[in-house]
C-alpha cells in the first residue's frame, strides 16, 4: 500500500505514529488495571473475560481510526485540489468506516467461538500476557486502518 500523494504520505506517518502509541497505551492500560487480582483470564466466562475486552476493541478501535482519518484525509485532499465537490461525503466516510469496524469484529469473533470450541473447559490465559497481547494487537490495528484509510483517499484522488 503505497500511498503516492507526499503531503498525504506524511499525513499517513504522523497519524500512524500517534494512533499507534496511543492505541497501544491506552488498551493496555484499560485492561491491565482494570483487574483486581493476578488470576487467569477466561475467553467468555467469569467477571474478566477475554471477550469483554476484545470484541469492543476489534469494533471501535477501527471504525473510530477510519472515519478520523477519512475524514483528515479528504480535508488534506480537497485543500491540495481546491475541489470538495470531487471527495467523499459523511455518508461515504461512515460507510466506509463501518465496514472496516466489520470486517475485523467478524474474523476475531470467529476465532474466540472456536477457541471456545476446541479449548478445554476452564483453560485461562494470565492477565499480565493477554494485557500485552491487546496492546500489541490495538497497535496493529491502528497502524493497518491508519494507512489504509488514508490509501483509500489517496486512490480516489488519481
Amino acid at each position: 500500500m503505497k500511498i503516492q500523494n507526499i503531503r498525504l504520505r506524511k499525513l499517513a506517518g504522523k497519524q500512524v505514529t500517534i494512533s499507534v502509541v496511543l492505541s497501544i497505551l491506552i488498551n493496555w492500560a484499560s485492561v491491565y488495571y482494570s483487574f483486581e487480582g493476578p488470576g487467569t483470564l477466561l475467553l467468555f466466562g467469569g467477571e474478566y473475560s477475554i471477550a469483554r475486552f476484545l470484541l469492543p476493541m476489534s469494533f471501535i478501535l477501527p471504525f473510530l481510526i477510519s472515519f478520523d482519518l477519512l475524514q483528515k484525509s479528504v480535508k488534506l485532499a480537497s485543500s491540495i485540489y481546491e475541489k470538495e465537490d470531487a471527495f467523499p461525503k459523511k455518508k461515504y466516510l461512515l460507510k466506509s468506516a463501518l465496514i472496516n469496524a466489520i470486517f475485523t469484529f467478524t474474523p476475531i469473533l470467529s476465532v474466540l467461538f472456536s477457541l471456545y470450541l476446541i479449548l478445554p473447559d476452564g483453560l485461562g490465559f494470565q492477565r499480565a500476557d493477554f494485557a500485552l497481547f491487546i496492546g500489541l494487537f490495538s497497535g496493529l490495528l491502528a497502524m493497518f486502518f491508519a494507512y489504509r484509510s488514508i490509501h483509500q483517499i489517496d486512490k480516489l484522488m488519481i
